[in-house]
């Protein structure tokens, strides 16, 4: 069996006009003199790439593993995630001390499908239904534990009177548990993904997750105005109780 390894780094600019990575993927495969069996192992593509970039380069990918060539990556991006591929989605946890992996076939998501209610469900179905409606907030639920409809500033936030671009914020898990967080006043009426780290008997403390995190920042270099103020780094408020 003849093996090649190769490693590409591509600095920052790189990646953001995207002048190289074709090339170089490309030269790696004709230096290889591989022909079938070839693997690509790329680690986080979505680093330092604003969302639409990471749907391009998404796409080249898969129009990638469709030539035959096995891709496997790691990301925090739902822009990597094929539904309709989910045989080959492995979700990578910690817990504790431990890391686990779960990984579903269609079969097995069609019959938790049957037993929460959808009775038509089957392996041939279930994945054009998924893929045809994932949206990128139900692709966000694979990279956090909570995701929450923002509902505005907390009471306490009212009460003492928060100014500036980041105020303590509430909103409601699915399960309809509060969840206090910071971020910016904007956020009221959308889903964000909360990495929790903190409860009560009845209220749940987080942070945004790192991906709400860069989306955030990336909305800020295409919409605010030259003067506007940044959002401050995550922790960099404490929280009120």
């Amino acid at each position: 069996m003849k093996v090649f390894t190769d490693y590409l780094v591509l600095n920052t600019p790189e990646k953001r006009m995207f002048l190289n990575i074709t090339p170089k993927v490309e030269e790696a495969v004709r230096k290889s003199g591989v022909h079938e069996g070839l693997v690509l192992v790329i680690d986080e593509p979505e680093a330092n790439l604003h969302p639409l970039a990471q749907d391009w380069l998404a796409r080249k990918i898969r129009d990638l593993a469709a030539s035959g060539v096995q891709v496997v990556l790691t990301t925090h991006s739902p822009a990597f995630l094929d539904v309709a591929a989910i045989p080959g989605l492995v979700l990578v946890r910690k817990n504790d001390a431990c890391t686990e992996t779960v990984q579903m076939t269609a079969a097995e998501l069609a019959q938790y499908c049957r037993e929460h209610g959808a009775a038509r469900a089957t392996a041939e179905n279930i994945l054009g239904f998924y893929a045809a409606a994932a949206t990128e907030e139900i692709l966000g639920g694979f990279f956090a534990r909570t995701i929450v409809l923002v509902e505005g500033p907390s009471k306490t936030a009212l009460k003492h009177e928060q100014t500036g671009p980041i105020v303590q914020m509430t909103g409601r898990t699915m399960t309809d548990h509060i969840v206090v967080f910071e971020g910016p006043r904007r956020l009221a009426g959308q889903t964000v993904r909360i990495e929790i780290d903190d409860a009560t008997s009845f209220t749940l403390y987080g942070d945004l997750s790192e991906l709400e995190y860069d989306r955030l920042l990336n909305d800020d270099d295409d919409n605010e105005p030259a003067n506007a103020p940044p959002i401050a780094p995550r922790h960099s408020l404490p929280l009120i109780g």
